[in-house]
């Protein structure tokens, strides 16, 4: 049988830890669903065997004096319980009793279920500190309520109280092991589970069997077929929007596999990159969605710069288009290379010049340099270029005039023929010599 603990050292430590505390308020309660592992959802027709794992912490129960024990659980009740435990949730099919089963047990195993408080001082329904047989609980409950069905293998950590330790001894000296049981409700017994909802039978004589009957209601077997942990539409409030996929409820991670995954009316409405469009290979426009910064319409340096960032940004099929890295007009020269306009393949480093066009042909940084202005005195001889600076077209005064003997015999700048000139006094001193001659021979002798 299960002794009472001695309480002097129990009571020594709630003090000091009051204490240390600075308060004498109630302790706060475990909360199931924050701190214990719920290994699963019982059903009116559940029937399982397994174990509970000896080498897990103890997760509820504790000193009567700080109302943290079990208060219910015949025939020992009040039970400080330190040994780890197993954990599930349970909701009957209608308002009445439950009848639950807990056989096949190797060693001392307790059974207790806690209300929705899952406060096993003040929330304990229904109970069995039975050691040495199979433990049955009967129980109240109410449609749609949460209980908390804890298996305590008091046998793995009580050695020295417990008549029936879980040891390979079978006393407190030997080794510690994990104990196992199975668990299964009694439809016959159980007005709150009366009808078994998968055994194709109508186990009530209502004219309806399994999830055609309205007991079934509240049954995971038939309100959760995918086992998704979330209620199909078949059943009062059940929100999974396909209750024959697991990887469909709401709040599931959006895939891109042509299904409305997370119940939201949208299918594969994948973002994955926060940039507000949907991934192309999801049917959106978004030709990367690993990238925030690529996107349609997105700015093709990516946020880098005027350089660019090797990558189409805006997804059109081009990569940096605009920056100041790619040569935008294919004539071999970006903005990067000196390009000056990058939108005019016939402007670039190097390039002609082209005269009296107003633009940097070779980008240089002066405009039409190699076309000299009318007037400029360059002191050639192409005819035509004005060196008087008179800007008079045509007039080509580096072209010298022929002398009449073939010499040049042009004098400084005049504006008159030079050769004119120099023929009309070389006429005149020839016909004043001829004049001279004659006056001469004519005299008498």
């Amino acid at each position: 049988m299960k002794l009472q603990t001695p309480r002097c050292w129990t009571l020594l430590s709630v003090l000091l830890s009051l204490l240390l505390q600075g308060t004498w308020a109630v302790p706060v309660y475990a909360a199931c669903p924050a701190t214990v592992p719920i290994i699963d959802q019982l059903s009116c027709s559940a029937s399982l065997t397994t174990f509970v794992d000896h080498s897990q912490a103890n997760q509820l129960g504790g000193p009567c004096s700080s109302e943290e024990c079990y208060t219910c659980g015949p025939p020992w009740l009040n039970q400080e319980q330190l040994a780890p435990e197993a954990v599930y949730t349970f909701q009957c099919q209608a308002s009445g009793n439950a009848h639950l089963n807990i056989t096949g047990m190797t060693c001392d195993l307790d059974i207790y279920v806690l209300d929705s408080s899952c406060d096993p001082y003040a929330g304990c329904v229904g109970g069995s500190t039975e050691p040495d047989a199979d433990d049955v609980v009967d129980f109240p409950c109410v449609a749609g309520e949460t209980y908390y069905v804890v298996i305590e293998a008091y046998g793995t950590a009580h050695l020295g109280i417990s008549t029936n330790p879980c040891t390979d001894t079978g006393d407190e000296t030997g080794v510690v092991y994990s104990p196992s049981y199975t668990l299964e409700f009694d439809l016959s017994q159980s007005s709150g589970c009366n009808e078994d909802c998968n055994d194709g039978a109508d186990n009530d004589l209502d004219g309806a069997f399994d999830c055609a009957d309205p007991d079934c209601g509240q049954d995971p077997v038939c309100c959760d077929l995918d086992d998704d942990g979330i209620f199909g539409g078949q059943c009062v409030g059940g929100t999974d929007c396909d209750d024959s996929l697991d990887t469909v409820y709401p709040g599931a991670t959006e895939l891109c596999d042509q299904l409305d995954n997370d119940c939201n009316d949208v299918v594969d409405d994948i973002d994955a990159d926060g940039d507000g469009f949907i991934a192309d290979t999801c049917g959106g426009d978004d030709c990367d969605d690993s990238k925030a910064n690529v996107y349609p319409g997105a700015p093709e340096d990516g946020g880098m710069g005027a350089g660019g960032d090797g990558i189409d940004n805006d997804c059109d099929g081009e990569v940096d288009e605009g920056t100041d890295s790619v040569d935008d007009d294919g004539d071999g020269y970006s903005e990067s290379d000196g390009d000056c306009d990058d939108s005019d393949p016939a402007v670039h480093p190097g390039a002609d010049e082209i005269a009296d066009n107003g633009i940097d042909d070779d980008c240089d940084g002066e405009t039409d340099e190699q076309a000299p202005p009318l007037g400029d005195d360059d002191d050639t001889t192409d005819v035509g270029d004005d060196d008087d600076d008179t800007g008079a077209a045509g007039d080509d005064d580096d072209l010298a005039a022929p002398g009449i003997f073939g010499c040049d015999c042009s004098v400084g700048n005049s504006t008159q023929p030079v050769g004119l000139v120099t023929l009309l006094a070389l006429s005149l001193l020839l016909s004043l010599l001829a004049v001279a001659g004659r006056r001469r021979y004519s005299q008498p002798s």
